[in-house]
């Protein structure tokens, strides 16, 4: 997968050991002087958006801050023909003496194509899964031209949401 972003290493690093113990500046060789370091100071679920070259960061709703977001997907669920997102949320795996984060059900975010998200709620996108979600995928599963979604969770079944 690091491969692909960086070709240059292809082939380079044939051992696990000898790439995790090589400096960023070894393996990116001459391509690293052309990269821009940058520094984010902010643990809020939020979308990048484009305007014009210039990328401004833009937090999603309150509802996608109650819990971490593991995978986002973005598509036309609502068939308005503006982006909406889905969030794959929840985190289970914290130490005892904290407060489980599952405060999440998997989130629908409809757009209004101005860079703003609207939170649904599982009344309305007949979304809702209480499990530790890990990935999701968009696709059309069904053949109907219609954007799907499958989400997966640690330790329990995928769940699959057909767009009617």
């Amino acid at each position: 997968m690091f491969a692909n972003t960086f070709p240059q290493v292809r082939g380079t690093y044939t051992r696990n050991r000898a790439f995790s113990t090589a400096t960023v500046p070894r393996i990116l060789g001459p391509t690293i002087s052309d990269m821009k370091a940058v520094e984010f100071n902010s643990l809020a679920s939020g979308v990048f958006l484009n305007a014009g070259g210039k990328f401004t960061f833009k937090p999603l709703p309150d509802e996608a801050q109650l819990s971490p977001a593991f995978d986002i997907c973005v598509a036309d669920f609502d068939g308005d023909g503006v982006s909406d997102l889905f969030l794959a949320q929840n985190d289970f795996g914290v130490p005892a003496r904290y407060s489980r984060y599952d405060s999440g059900r998997g989130l629908l975010l409809t757009g209004d194509g101005k860079g703003g998200f609207q939170p649904q709620r599982a009344q309305r996108s007949g979304i809702t899964i209480y499990g530790e979600q890990r990935g999701a995928v968009v696709a059309d599963f069904n053949g109907d031209k219609k954007p799907d979604l499958a989400v997966t969770q640690r330790d329990a079944e995928t769940k699959l949401y057909l767009k009617r």
